[in-house]
């Protein structure tokens, strides 16, 4: 194994998900694992033998001494653990520790470098390198090793920098490209918004032979987000019937989390409509009309009918099998419009990013916990 990968913050030993840094709707962990799902991928596609955190937290704590252990384990080549910055600061840093080598401290400034040139953010500390001696993750490892601290969450002018459309895989890629060169290792990363990019980056698909995600550990990672008391019952609901339609039973939780804020609602519908996708009627109409949404008379019945839409969209059912299965909308118009969760966007929903925030800020986090 070649290199470790960690994500900052997670579920903790003892069970409590620990979210790291929040500020305006982001989470640090969150961000952490959309950077490190581009960073593993176009180390992987460069031929390097990654391991990062399958499941994220999983023998962490809050010194960072879980993920040292198992890069030890792993007797890699270097490590790494991205994060996201809290206090009221701006800009890009990467923790070291004052006796690591020449060469790690010269890839960390690399790293740095190229987070603060895809986001446009100063660099911090020595051109990026912060020498730092009071983190278990640079202690207690036995290589090179660095802490990746991206951008702060709780300042303005960096949350607009993560925020825009494929931030974050670009960081990943990035911080890639200065840990190919550690390693000596000649390779043509392509950036996140190239049809030739990492596959995570161009691919994530609807339809499916099974689920993607553990329902219990769904279940966990809906509690860690404060969810309502009924999206429990929708992912009950809808998640054997997700199988049975032929899609992804995370991807569906996934939007249904979108749309209906973890079951809280709080738009123009709320949860006596049964209704987990803002579904409309077939004649339609304006979105702020709560009559133009169908009402479903349980939650069976409104999470077919979702998945039946979403399978629609995908190519995976026809027509006549989603009118059968209750989608009100079952037009041809949208038969296979849509294979994978990014390009939801502009189709399903008007905004072009619908799709990719889905994958990126529930999916991925999803498939993750």
């Amino acid at each position: 194994m070649d290199a470790y990968i960690g994500i900052g913050h997670g579920l903790k030993p003892d069970g409590v998900f620990d979210p790291g840094a929040t500020s305006n709707g982001l989470e640090e962990h969150d961000l952490a694992v959309s950077v490190v799902d581009a960073y593993a991928d176009a180390m992987r596609a460069a031929g390097v033998r990654v391991e990062d955190e399958s499941h994220s937290g999983s023998g962490h704590d809050p010194n960072f001494i879980g993920s040292a252990r198992r890069a030890n384990e792993l007797r890699v080549k270097y490590a790494d653990e991205v994060h996201f910055n809290a206090g009221g600061g701006t800009g890009v840093e990467v923790l070291v520790h004052p006796r690591s080598s020449a060469a790690n401290k010269k890839a960390c400034r690399g790293i740095a470098a190229g987070i603060a040139e895809v986001l446009g953010l100063p660099l911090r500390r020595d051109r990026g390198l912060f020498l730092a001696t009071g983190f278990g993750f640079l202690t207690g490892t036995n290589m090179p090793s660095a802490i990746i601290e991206v951008a702060f969450v709780d300042t303005a002018a960096d949350r607009r920098a993560i925020r825009r459309k494929d931030a974050l895989e670009d960081v990943g890629v990035a911080i890639a490209r200065a840990r190919l060169e550690f390693l000596g290792v000649k390779a043509d990363v392509a950036p996140a918004t190239s049809s030739d990019g990492p596959a995570s980056f161009r691919s994530v698909p609807i339809a499916a032979g099974g689920p993607t995600a553990d329902r219990r550990r769904v279940h966990r990672w809906a509690d860690s987000k404060r969810c309502a008391d009924v999206f429990h019952d929708i992912i009950d609901a809808g998640w054997e019937q997700a199988g049975d339609i032929g899609i992804d039973a995370a991807v569906f939780v996934a939007q249904a989390a979108k749309e209906t804020g973890f079951g809280r609602f709080g738009g123009v519908i709320d949860a006596t409509f049964h209704n987990s996708c803002g579904l409309k009627t077939a004649a339609g109409g304006e979105n702020d009309d709560p009559d133009a949404h169908m009402r479903f008379p349980d939650w069976e019945r409104g999470t077919r009918a979702h998945c039946a839409h979403l399978a629609l969209y995908a190519g995976a059912i026809s027509t006549a099998e989603a009118r059968r299965l209750g989608d009100p909308r079952a037009f041809a118009s949208i038969q296979g419009v849509a294979p994978t969760v990014p390009e939801l966007g502009g189709k399903w929903a008007p905004d072009p990013s619908y799709g990719r925030s889905i994958a990126r800020d529930l999916l991925r986090p999803l498939r993750r916990f």
